[in-house]
């Protein structure tokens, strides 16, 4: 996944090395701060989830409309809320018989996410950490969490694999979607709701705008635009060009690179779309792919024991969850 905070965007399934990127916090509500969990009576908030669901969040908006995308922001949202109970539970596992985690491995690790951003001193990064609406005492912990993690899962990832040729190959004829790429497009979106003051202005102004300088699109869309990817300039993720919403699909048929079109009406207000890139499709390739296959195999058999690991943690718990 996509992660806000380097000590957020984690995966129990991957547990791959921390993002250096931060980025800004969605603002916070009244929603955002309800509680979504529980675990052994320590509360997850909404607010603790976004952050690590938002990016997956923005690209689903190009694909789904209605109560179609109030489940799939759900579903997302209960990918993460997983992904951090088994977080806690597995911290709570290492707080009974703890081992050190190296002061300088922290501050390597919060060196790296400050580079990432672009910054230089300590001191500027705490600045920009506040900016973002966080706390630098608690992206500390959070760190040191993702540390603990990552080396409790290590552990249990420390066992002997033997994986066959034919075992291989027989996973390449079953699942060569998985390893072929299909078509994908990046888009741009403004949307201008339904209830928008000024509507048929604000949109005669950016079809008149957008047709003479497409390129003025992501300034626009900061300015104008009521979907929730505004702040970044109406750009949505890379998506299958075959999940794009009908409507989107139709109006997008014959566009290029760079092309604006719109306004596409839909139920919800008007769309403008820019179709910023796309990357091709690729085949996939038994030779070139063996040792990639080989290697998920492998991996595949030490993520069953990560699962049985947090499987057990969490029938030894109590979880209430509201989401």
């Amino acid at each position: 996944m996509v992660c806000c905070l380097a000590a957020v965007g984690f995966s129990l399934e991957a547990a791959e090395p921390m993002s250096d990127t931060v980025t800004k916090a969605p603002p916070v509500t009244a929603e955002m701060d309800s509680i979504v969990a529980s675990v052994n009576g320590s509360p997850i908030s909404l607010s603790d989830i976004l952050p690590e669901s938002r990016t997956e969040e923005l690209g689903l908006y190009a694909a789904y409309s209605g109560d179609e995308l109030y489940r799939a922001v759900q579903a997302v949202r209960r990918k993460v809320l997983d992904e951090q109970i088994n977080r806690k539970l597995i911290v709570a596992d290492y707080e009974k018989d703890p081992f050190d985690i190296p002061e300088q491995y922290l501050e390597s690790a919060m060196d790296m996410m400050a580079v990432g951003s672009g910054i230089r001193s300590r001191s500027e990064f705490a600045r920009h950490i506040r900016a973002a609406g966080l706390d630098m005492d608690r992206l500390r912990q959070q760190v040191r969490e993702r540390l603990i993690v990552q080396a409790m899962l290590a552990r249990r990832r420390q066992v002997a694999i033997h994986v066959t040729p034919q075992e291989v190959f027989q996973y390449f004829e079953k699942n060569q979607e998985m390893f072929s790429r299909p078509e994908q497009w990046e888009l741009g979106m403004i949307l201008i709701s339904r209830d928008a003051a000024d509507r048929e202005e604000t949109l005669k102004h950016l079809e008149t705008e957008l047709r003479e300088t497409p390129d003025s699109f992501a300034k626009l869309a900061g300015t104008h635009s009521s979907g929730p990817n505004a702040a970044n300039g109406g750009v949505l993720g890379l998506l299958e060009k075959k999940r794009l919403r009908s409507e989107f699909a139709a109006a997008l048929k014959d566009a290029v690179p760079g092309q604006v079109v719109g306004p596409v009406s839909t139920g919800e207000g008007d769309y403008f779309l820019r179709l910023l890139r796309i990357v091709p499709a690729q085949e996939a390739d038994f030779l070139k792919l063996e040792p990639e296959i080989r290697a998920r195999l492998e991996d595949e058999e030490r993520q069953k024991a990560v699962k049985n690991y947090c499987d057990r943690l969490r029938a030894e718990a109590v979880i209430r969850i509201y989401l």
